[in-house]
């Protein structure tokens, strides 16, 4: 029964830190539609950029422009 509950988990992992990566997402982009300076939006410009050039790099070189 453990070694069931351990393999489960272990396939659910990438569920798990799918979400947390789509959560992230939606933060940043509501950081950069309330940021009150231009070093804020660069620095969220920034880790969007990060956060894309593994899932898209088009849309990477986009933000980092």
């Amino acid at each position: 029964m453990k070694l069931f509950i351990k393999i489960s988990l272990l396939l659910l992992l990438p569920f798990f830190v799918q979400a947390q990566r789509h959560k992230q997402l939606d933060s940043l982009r509501r950081t950069l539609g309330n940021a009150a300076n231009d070093t804020i939006r660069m620095d969220v410009y920034d880790q969007l950029a990060y956060y894309f050039y593994e899932v898209s790099p088009d849309s990477s070189l986009l933000y980092a422009e």
